[in-house]
């Protein structure tokens, strides 16, 4: 995959315990979760040098592992379906933040002016899916 000069701060870590949870917990099974074919997904995301950063990605993530996470867990028999569970939830998290009429609606960290409306091709795009 082409490297797109993007550094999202965090994902290496976050990639890193979720290894460590599937070495401490057994599990077999891999989930994919974003957005694909909507190019724009990145430049709102980070910003550009003409537009500032509009997160919808990371704000999902973080919102859901410090608010549902626990709920999830306590709540699923098998690693792999925590996994399964966190994954939708995330997805469902970034599609509220990209397409929320009003910031409360979004994650914190939500940009206030982040646009709404014409995002439903993004909205659309982003899914969560097993790999493995």
């Amino acid at each position: 995959m082409p490297n797109a000069g993007v550094t999202i701060i965090g994902l290496n870590r976050l990639r890193h315990r979720f290894d460590e949870l599937r070495e401490t917990w057994g599990g077999t099974h891999s989930w994919v979760v974003g957005s694909s074919g909507v190019e724009y997904a990145v430049y709102l995301e980070t910003g550009t040098k003409d537009m500032p950063a509009y997160p919808w990605f990371r704000p999902a993530v973080i919102h859901v592992m410090r608010a549902q996470a626990d709920d999830i867990a306590d709540s699923v028999d098998s690693i792999d379906e925590l996994v399964e569970e966190l994954a939708k939830a995330m997805m469902n998290q970034m599609k509220k933040n990209v397409n929320a009429g009003e910031a409360e609606d979004r994650s914190p960290g939500t940009d206030d002016e982040h646009p709404k409306v014409q995002l439903g091709n993004l909205r659309a795009s982003i899914t969560a899916r097993r790999i493995r």
